[in-house]
């Protein structure tokens, strides 16, 4: 998509628009957006969009106590990812 000519920020939103539903769930949206975000920091990029949507996530407290109370590696380290992706993405 970005060597059809289209900014990174069309492409995260158009990422986004294919996966709503998996953005949108609850169960699934952390999963997805730390994925995606993961792959934008890689590839050296940022994007205002997938910092709001993790600090969407992280605010999800029952996702995370949840998380926290099934399986306590996983949990840490999503919690990890999370904030090394928030300083990422906020630079």
């Amino acid at each position: 998509m970005i060597d059809e000519g289209l900014e990174i920020g069309e492409v995260i939103d158009s990422i986004i628009s294919e996966f709503e539903d998996s953005f949108e769930d609850f169960d699934e949206a952390p999963t997805a957006v730390l994925a995606l975000a993961t792959l934008v920091a890689q590839n050296g990029f940022t994007s205002e969009r997938l910092k709001n949507e993790l600090d969407r996530i992280e605010s999800e407290k029952e996702y995370w106590k949840n998380m926290k109370d099934e399986n306590i590696e996983l949990y840490e380290a999503r919690l990890e990812t999370l904030k090394k992706l928030k300083v990422y993405l906020s630079d």
